[in-house]
């Protein structure tokens, strides 16, 4: 079984590689949003919802789909938390899971990351 810390590296080849020729705004490879997005979860935020945050955007803006997700590998909880904050399945901040609600909840905070990214692209 892989560790957490390989998964998480596994992880960051895919969104280099699927983020391939995207820019952001200021012209820096896009993969760097992700990364700066799983930094800001903090230590307390579960290895699923590191790598959900390096995943929200594969889903969003490449042609990976949560599917392609679950036949990679990811877990059911790693794909769950990239469909709550995916575009294509847009969701009411209100109808995230009790577990995952309120603002020291890591996955609320990676919806704020999602979202406050989207509008400084």
């Amino acid at each position: 079984m892989e560790t957490d810390e390989r998964l998480i590296e596994k992880t960051i080849d895919l969104i280099k590689e699927a983020h391939r020729g995207q820019v952001d705004k200021g012209g820096q490879p896009y993969y760097r949003h992700p990364l700066r997005v799983m930094v800001r979860l903090g230590a307390e935020a579960t290895a699923a919802e590191k790598i959900a945050a390096l995943l929200h955007d594969v889903v969003e803006d490449t042609g990976l789909e949560l599917e392609g997700l679950r036949e990679t590998g990811y877990s059911e909880e790693v794909i769950e938390i990239v469909r709550l904050v995916s575009e294509r399945e847009p969701l009411s901040r209100p109808d995230l899971p009790a577990a995952h609600r309120g603002p020291g909840q890591p996955v609320q905070r990676l919806c704020n990351e999602s979202e406050a990214g989207r509008r400084g692209r």
